[in-house]
């Protein structure tokens, strides 16, 4: 599971799975979570 800001790079880590012969993780990808003053949270939170 990550944010939807990573599901740009899907595409290109898979491919290099793929080319390593590694199984492909299935990803999940969900929307970022923001603060009550529009910031995005971090796992610092």
């Amino acid at each position: 599971i990550r944010g939807d800001d990573h599901l740009n790079n899907a595409f290109r880590q898979t491919m290099v799975y793929r080319g390593m012969g590694w199984d492909v993780p299935v990803f999940a990808h969900i929307p970022l979570i923001h603060g009550a003053d529009g910031a995005k949270l971090s796992k610092r939170h």
